[in-house]
């Protein structure tokens, strides 16, 4: 009787055994899925930020470009319309 009970208690022992390796190989694969997506979250914002850096200086770039470009309204000079030369535009065919 008492080795039935020792045979029982060894099986079920097995078998909790086996049902906790089951678990702790199903947490490392989530864990590594997750451990995946973290990587793939931490690439993307890394590209996000170099991204980010190159817009800030294609503005500051754009910013000078058109700070030439400004006038003060004190340095414009309008001419009367007689006073400016004037363009004629002919179509040439060819």
């Amino acid at each position: 009787a008492l080795t039935q009970k020792q045979k029982e208690g060894a099986e079920t022992a097995a078998n909790l055994t086996e049902q906790i390796a089951s678990i702790a190989r199903e947490s490392v694969s989530i864990t590594e899925e997750v451990d995946k997506v973290v990587d793939d979250h931490r690439t993307s914002m890394e590209e996000l930020v170099s991204s980010a850096k190159k817009l800030s200086e294609l503005s500051g770039d754009l910013n000078k470009v058109v700070a030439r470009f400004k006038v003060d309204k004190n340095e414009v000079a309008i001419f009367p319309q007689d006073e400016t030369e004037k363009l004629t535009l002919t179509e040439k065919i060819i």
